[in-house]
């Protein structure tokens, strides 16, 4: 009687603690929505789908995540995207990780990632892209690995990295493109690997890499291409291995490549279009 009790409580406990979450994917379109989250599922802490938080093919009118403050892990993705009048993250402030990817895209209005204060890992990807008057990645600061790709795309008043201190890993490929307001990398100062490629291209007003000092190795390819005002290459001094190619091209203001003193393996090497380079010292360790 008492094992069949047993197993009774166990059953009947998973069912209770299964139920206090939703089963499946689940989307937020509309603030009502959020706000019925956290009146439906007062104790929701570890949502095991996905969970998409947005209007995507209309406005938005989402002006605060409040309704999910008790959320604290996400098994699946989470989005948070083509929000027209949200400012802030504040309500996801208790998640710690989301074991798929991590989209925050087209928010027009988001001034910060505060709100994001407990989130440790990323499972899968993360891509920031288009938020109009993001200025920082102020927020992050307890973020430490990447599992998959980080993508930081065309956020027109994105200044650095700033907020991302704790990253010491990107698992798959790190692609910082057509940023038109970044001026240094600062922010990354504890990266020092990134599993695949290493994009950074198109970035107009990025001046040198600093923030990456840490830098030790690339997996696959190391792509430096299109960044008009990049006059050093000075912060990658640590860099002492790139699996792939080496591209350095079309970076007007380049004047040379030291900074690559330490780097001994790459699979190959183009350098072309590079208007104002005068020579490649800080090549020499290349056989």
């Amino acid at each position: 009687m008492k094992a069949i009790f047993t197993t009774f409580f166990v059953a009947f406990g998973l069912t209770l603690a299964q139920a206090q979450c939703p089963t499946g994917d689940v989307t937020l379109s509309t603030q009502a929505d959020v706000d019925a989250f956290g009146v439906n599922w007062p104790n929701c802490t570890d949502l095991s789908g996905a969970l998409s938080i947005g209007e995507f093919d209309s406005e938005s009118d989402i002006t605060n995540l409040l309704g999910l403050q008790n959320l604290s892990s996400i098994g699946g993705d989470l989005y948070v995207g083509y929000n027209d009048i949200l400012t802030s993250l504040a309500g996801l402030e208790n998640i710690s990780s989301v074991s798929g990817s991590f989209g925050i895209m087209s928010n027009d209005t988001l001034i910060s990632l505060i709100g994001l204060e407990n989130l440790s890992s990323v499972g899968g990807e993360l891509s920031i892209y288009q938020n109009s008057i993001l200025t920082s990645f102020v927020g992050l600061e307890n973020l430490s690995s990447v599992g998959g790709d980080l993508f930081v795309w065309q956020n027109a008043t994105l200044t650095s990295f700033v907020g991302l201190e704790n990253l010491s890993s990107v698992g798959w490929e790190l692609d910082i493109w057509s940023n038109d307001a970044l001026t240094s990398l600062a922010g990354l100062e504890n990266l020092s690997s990134v599993g695949g490629n290493l994009h950074i291209s198109s970035n107009t007003a990025l001046v040198s890499f600093t923030g990456l000092e840490s830098l030790n190795s690339v997996g696959g390819y190391l792509s430096i291409n299109n960044n008009d005002a990049l006059t050093s290459l000075a912060a990658l001094g640590s860099l002492s291995s790139v699996g792939g190619d080496l591209y350095i091209i079309t970076n007007a203001a380049l004047i040379n490549v030291a900074g690559l003193e330490n780097l001994s393996s790459v699979g190959g090497l183009d350098i072309y279009n590079n208007y104002s380079l005068t020579g490649l010292t800080g090549l020499e360790s290349l056989n």
